[in-house]
């Protein structure tokens, strides 16, 4: 079992982040369609960078398994 490490958030995360808000959320129960989950998602996840000023994926091996997104006072928004 390979360990796990944490880093930035990179754009190439974001499918994998995607998914991981779907299933939390359970945000595929409100469409069938495809494309309206994926935007759904996507403007969930801008979201919630824009209000962050920090965001670390965990990741295991190359993969992305979890991540963190928060605000610290004094600090730029990403």
């Amino acid at each position: 079992m390979a360990d796990i490490r944490y880093r930035a958030l990179e754009k190439k995360d974001y499918p994998q982040v995607k998914a991981m808000i779907c299933d939390a959320f359970h945000i595929h129960r409100f469409t069938r369609k495809k494309q309206t989950l994926n935007s759904a998602l996507e403007i969930y996840l801008r979201d919630c960078l824009r209000k962050s000023t920090f965001a670390q994926v965990a990741v295991q091996g190359e993969e992305p398994v979890g991540i963190i997104m928060g605000s610290s006072a004094g600090e730029p928004r990403l």
